[in-house]
């Protein structure tokens, strides 16, 4: 700030120091406001974290809160070396015992006589296979390799592999491309007429029952699909198993696991920021805020209170709250809820619908972090976006206080340098005027 100045000449001050002290003097009122703004960021700062930490317990108690969530479904095989399973939907809860009587299998022919690898294996007839003609000009020469490549070039669904069964000999191999009695095929025409059948396309089968109502269903391949709507299974090998199809309890477990952690991730926050530190005679950053005390006990409440219409409370969940207010999950006594009485343990979570008297836990929790979160008007946002408009008043005020202060500081130097200036003039002025009364002393 200011112009260029040489300290006291005439006055021997130590002009530019004493300025410097003086504006430290001046800069007491920016520094409050600066002060204040520093702090203010460190406000906005932590209500941000805080903010995000709401954000985070929403999206949780969201997941935890989605129908779909409660749809999910877990299947089980009881002899996965007999039959595997998988959920491709929603299948409804439920068990289908039976046996697995035969497997999908492939049809395969082969040529009834082996020849050369340059031999040819016709005559130059037409040749039928599985109701497609594949004639002389397609398969050319007519060796074993050529008429294999005719055949898969003809797209008639079954696929040709030229095969050495002996030193130097080949026969042709015919399989059909997917498995199952439908896919069984014939071929006919000089050198394939009279190829043996290999193996025998078949359906899989499985029997459900025993008594006079016992009936069979059969499949093209191994996999059944929708015989439970929403679950396929896989017969691996024959014999007997029994699937069932239940809630998945575990998927809902982690999720309530989650929420759990997400409520103690805000309490940990909360409470670590609201103590006062005895040694240092300091409080916490949230000792002198009211709203992060509202909104942890809104919080405790969203999962204490009772649900309307439940008999549940949150201990008959494994969910607890101890003295400190921080929550712990027992998970194996929420399964065990959970395989008893599957909708209840839903209602106690709120698959009620939003908005309704008897919100669940999950709802409640949800609700409350959306009016905490909600950009702009949400309690932690709201409070974030005052404090940010307060910082950007204070930055007006230190910019105004910049200027005010440049002006003080040109000021005082021009003044001090005015002060030499007389000081200088009054000192020429006594030096002449002791020279004149020298001059009238007598000689």
């Amino acid at each position: 700030m200011g112009g260029m100045s040489i300290d006291g000449l005439v006055t021997g001050l130590d002009t530019s120091n004493l300025i410097r002290q003086l504006m430290q003097a001046e800069r007491a009122p920016q520094r409050q406001l600066q002060t204040r703004q520093s702090q203010l960021r460190d406000t906005v700062k932590l209500f941000t974290e805080l903010n995000a930490k709401f954000k985070a317990l929403g999206d949780a108690a969201a997941k935890l809160d989605a129908v779909t969530d409660w749809q999910k479904r877990s299947a089980t095989s009881s002899d996965e070396a007999v039959v595997t399973t998988k959920v491709t939907g929603t299948p409804a809860p439920g068990t289908m015992a039976f046996t697995v009587t035969s497997l999908a299998a492939t049809h395969t022919v082969i040529s009834p006589t082996a020849v050369a690898a340059g031999d040819p294996i016709t005559d130059g007839s037409d040749l039928v296979v599985n109701g497609v003609t594949i004639t002389a000009a397609d398969y050319g020469t007519g060796t074993v390799s050529d008429v294999a490549r005719a055949i898969n070039a003809a797209d008639a669904g079954v696929v040709a592999t030229a095969v050495q069964t002996s030193p130097g000999q080949y026969r042709l191999q015919l399989s059909a491309k997917e498995s199952g009695a439908a896919n069984v095929f014939t071929v006919s025409g000089v050198g394939l007429d009279g190829s043996a059948v290999v193996t025998q396309g078949s359906d899989a089968s499985i029997t459900v029952g025993t008594g006079p109502g016992a009936y069979t269903i059969s499949s093209a391949t191994n996999t059944f699909g929708d015989v439970m709507p929403g679950l396929s299974f896989t017969a691996v090998a024959l014999g007997q198993a029994t699937v069932s199809v239940a809630t998945d309890g575990e998927a809902l477990a982690d999720a309530v696991d989650a929420l759990v952690k997400a409520m103690n991730d805000v309490h940990a926050f909360i409470a670590d920021r609201s103590k006062y530190d005895q040694a240092s005679k300091k409080g916490g950053a949230f000792l002198g805020e009211s709203m992060p005390a509202m909104l942890r006990t809104k919080l405790a409440n969203a999962l204490i209170d009772p649900v309307t219409g439940s008999a549940l409370v949150g201990k008959d969940l494994g969910i607890e709250t101890d003295r400190t207010g921080k929550v712990s999950f027992d998970r194996a006594k929420f399964l065990a809820a959970h395989a008893d009485d599957p909708a209840a343990v839903e209602s106690f979570f709120g698959a009620n619908g939003a908005g309704t008297a008897d919100d669940g836990v999950a709802e409640r929790i949800s609700r409350l972090t959306t009016e905490s979160t909600r950009l702009n008007t949400g309690t932690i946002s709201s409070f974030i976006a005052g404090r940010e408009e307060q910082i950007r008043q204070l930055d007006e005020q230190i910019e105004r206080w910049d200027v005010r202060l440049e002006l003080r500081e040109t000021a005082l130097r021009r003044q001090f340098s005015n002060l030499e200036t007389v000081l200088g003039r009054l000192q020429q002025q006594g030096q002449w005027l002791a020279g004149q009364l020298a001059s009238l002393q007598p000689r």
